[in-house]
């Protein structure tokens, strides 16, 4: 649904995404060729976060032996290559509070699918972070909010999330976009920690102006 909604966003792209029911790799196969993807295509268990049931298909090799295949709901959803010229893959985690967008925390990798776990912690990554999270307010959002507000708009939510890539000409590639993301806690002494207390105030604000209301 995400995609359908969004998918038309000027400096958004969101990747083709389609439920399937697959009782079988062939009917996996079957449904790849019907909706005109190209390897490599993400396969995911629907209603599943944080990477767990998440695999990269490249190719009609695949036998999903890890997957129980009885006709429960799996997502397709077309793979991009976002990597930069050293080969990093960077995924920003947004918080939306009322259609502002709001920086939670960037994290750096050398895999596609990026996490905590396989994070780069070294000091060239170190004072990527710290300069990416001191610029943020003034050199990224400005030109990332209209995006922001049209999402905002059409998904008529007050308070979701987004972890994306935005590349150098400010365009962003959605990987999820929902309203459960993990936001509060945080590591001690984070470079993110002003930017997760600013995520809190405007919660805060937005719910207090609602009362008033």
């Amino acid at each position: 649904n995400i995609y359908r909604l969004l998918h038309d966003i000027d400096k958004l792209h969101v990747p083709k995404t389609v439920r399937i029911q697959p009782k079988s790799p062939e009917e996996i196969y079957d449904a790849i060729k019907k909706e005109g993807f190209e390897y490599p295509v993400i396969f995911r268990q629907a209603g599943d976060h944080g990477g767990k049931s998440t695999i990269k298909i490249d190719d009609e090799t695949e036998q999903f032996y890890e997957f129980i295949l009885d006709g429960r709901d799996y997502y397709l959803t077309q793979f991009v290559e976002y990597a930069d010229k050293e080969g990093i893959y960077a995924k920003y985690r947004l918080m939306v509070v009322d259609g502002e967008v709001y920086l939670r925390h960037i994290v750096f990798a050398k895999k596609w699918m990026v996490h905590a776990k396989n994070e780069l912690n070294d000091q060239k990554t170190k004072k990527a972070y710290t300069v990416l999270a001191k610029n943020f307010s003034k050199e990224i959002k400005p030109k990332i909010q209209p995006i922001i507000t049209e999402i905002h708009n059409r998904l008529g939510l007050d308070y979701f999330g987004i972890d994306c890539n935005i590349d150098e000409a400010k365009n962003l590639l959605a990987f999820e976009i929902n309203a459960s993301m993990n936001i509060f806690r945080s590591r001690k002494n984070s470079i993110f920690s002003k930017h997760i207390e600013k995520i809190h105030s405007a919660i805060i604000k937005m719910i207090a102006d609602r009362v008033k209301k």
